[in-house]
């Protein structure tokens, strides 16, 4: 599953590494790119949203679904 998730609150490079690094620990997730000009994140794996999203609420972000395949 691809997600595509937008993240308003992402306001530094240190956000971008610390919700890179979040993500990047989670059972599932092959791949995390982030794009800080659009608050962009892209997430491949065998993972649920709700999974990606509480663990962006845990590291103090919210996070938007823009769009999943």
């Amino acid at each position: 599953m691809t997600y595509k998730i937008v993240v308003e609150s992402m306001k530094c490079m240190g956000c971008v590494n610390i919700l890179e690094h979040g993500i990047k620990t989670l059972a599932g997730v092959e791949s995390v790119d982030i794009d800080f000009a659009t608050k962009q994140i892209n997430v491949d794996g065998d993972i649920s949203f709700r999974i990606i999203q509480d663990k962006i609420q845990e590291l103090g972000y919210e996070a938007e679904l823009i769009h999943s395949e």
